[in-house]
């Protein structure tokens, strides 16, 4: 009997821990606390930066600060309903990703992965496939 209690207690703690890992860490920041997020990644390597603001068009800012201050489109990025933020790359795709925020007064409720762009699935993938079945 209390091993049976000890055996649901570790499969709550699995279980919520594994659907807390599974949330996004966007969801229920604010457009500022996004703004300091990419801040961050900013000041690690200073590039530009990219803001998808449509699905054919980026918008490049030279400073974190600029986003949302920026007199020609601070404004309208304070009122979009979705940014695509911090590009990156996956191994084996070519192109980029971003993720994209759903803002809802002010607040992401949902932040999904899009593609962002480039040839898609990488070619040499396939060599690695073929020759796969050789080392198992």
């Amino acid at each position: 009997m209390k091993n049976c209690r000890i055996v649901k207690l570790l499969c709550a703690v699995c279980i919520t821990s594994f659907l807390t890992g599974c949330a996004s860490p966007y969801i229920g920041k604010t457009r500022q606390e996004i703004v300091d997020i990419i801040a961050q990644d900013y000041k690690a390597s200073p590039k530009n930066i990219y803001i998808r603001v449509s699905p054919d068009s980026n918008w490049v800012f030279n400073h974190p600060e600029e986003i949302l201050n920026d007199p020609r489109r601070g404004k309208t990025m304070r009122q979009l309903e979705q940014w695509g933020i911090l590009p990156y790359k996956k191994f084996w795709y070519d192109g980029s990703f971003f993720t994209l925020l759903t803002f809802k007064n002010d607040i992401v409720i949902e932040a999904e992965e899009i593609y962002g762009g480039g040839y898609g699935f990488k070619p040499w993938g396939f060599v690695f496939l073929l020759i796969a079945p050789l080392f198992l």
